[in-house]
């Protein structure tokens, strides 16, 4: 079982290259890559909050291969989305390095030895 500082490292990678990347400009702000970091890092947390990790079974619903997926089709539909308004960008912004850290706490539990369930 991966630990919840483990989980936060690769998240905190996971939204800083992210930021890094999804950016408006050529060259990316040091306050985007570190608020996408500090943002991924937190949101990596998130599969364990809605099952914490309390016994070796816990991983259901929020952390199985079915939810990865609806989590990567509505993240590539939120990519589709061309948001007007200055806010609706940040949302976007914010809601796809939480999907890509949420996403990387699941790619990481996939590789242990319990791995994920199918839902």
């Amino acid at each position: 079982m991966a630990s919840r500082i483990e989980h936060e490292f690769i998240g905190a990678f996971a939204g800083g290259v992210f930021a890094t990347f999804n950016n408006d400009e050529a060259n990316p702000h040091a306050v985007n890559v570190a608020t996408g970091a500090l943002l991924g890092k937190y949101a990596a947390r998130l599969p364990d909050m809605f099952e914490p990790a309390s016994h070796p079974n816990h991983r259901n619903f929020f952390h199985s291969w079915v939810f990865l997926g609806t989590l990567g089709v509505g993240m590539y539909k939120l990519t589709k989305w061309e948001p007007k308004e200055g806010y609706e960008k940040v949302l976007k912004w914010f809601v796809l390095i939480a999907g890509v850290a949420y996403a990387s706490h699941l790619l990481r539990d996939s590789i242990t030895p319990k791995g994920l369930p199918l839902v």
